[in-house]
């Protein structure tokens, strides 16, 4: 769960509390930004039986300036670094396209990734992946920075409103890692910044086949 909460001392731990509260084990606390005197904070936490996210949402509400931002089930076993993933990247270099698609979606809360040229070719795409990926281009854009694009529903035939990062593979301009939330939330520029370090680690190469493989990070 994303929790937005008041930064300074105490506010860490009120929300803490109140989770522990409703029998949340807190498994993980992640910082994801600082801004206006406020923190943005990732919350990994497993529930008892018989305990409803609601209760998580409610309990959080109830301190001053505290809001949930979102709350989503990620598969037990899930959690993963930044460190763990750069790190695989770089003893496995040759396929640090494929691991990133693969980590990026733990990493970022996100449902699926994909590497692409600016074309349109595939370099990696996880299971989830939308395509075609000109499609996909076409829908997005192909900017010159890091950004975030909010595509309607039906922006493909079935598929829902998504929000999408988009970032340029440093140092290779025709390059980009897409990472995508279908129904949101917004990608903080903080983020962003993390998805872009690790895609500085990429060393594409062009395959005719289009890989999608499952995680075993």
């Amino acid at each position: 769960m994303r929790v937005i909460l008041p930064d300074r001392p105490g506010s860490l731990g009120a929300v803490a509390t109140a989770l522990g509260a409703t029998g949340a084990d807190i498994h993980a606390v992640q910082i994801v930004q600082h801004t206006d005197n406020l923190a943005v904070d990732d919350f990994l936490v497993a529930l008892p039986a018989g305990v409803l996210p609601d209760e998580l949402i409610s309990a959080c509400h109830q301190l001053d300036e505290v809001e949930v931002l979102w709350i989503s089930r990620t598969p037990a076993g899930s959690l993963v670094t930044d460190v763990e993933v750069l790190e695989r990247m770089l003893a496995e270099p040759g396929r640090a396209v494929e691991v990133l698609v693969q980590a990026a979606p733990r990493l970022l809360y996100a449902s699926w990734a994909m590497v692409v040229t600016t074309a349109g070719e595939v370099l990696a795409a996880g299971p989830s992946a939308p395509e075609p990926a000109t499609a996909v281009l076409t829908a997005v854009g192909v900017p010159d920075e890091p950004s975030q694009v909010d595509l309607p529903g039906e922006w493909l035939p079935g598929w829902p409103e998504t929000t999408v990062a988009v970032v340029p593979v440093p140092g290779e301009p025709d390059h980009l890692v897409l990472v995508g939330r279908p129904g949101g939330p917004n990608f903080f520029g903080s983020e962003l910044a993390r998805l872009r370090h690790l895609a500085g680690v990429v060393q594409p190469t062009v395959s005719t086949d289009r890989t999608r493989e499952t995680s075993t990070l």
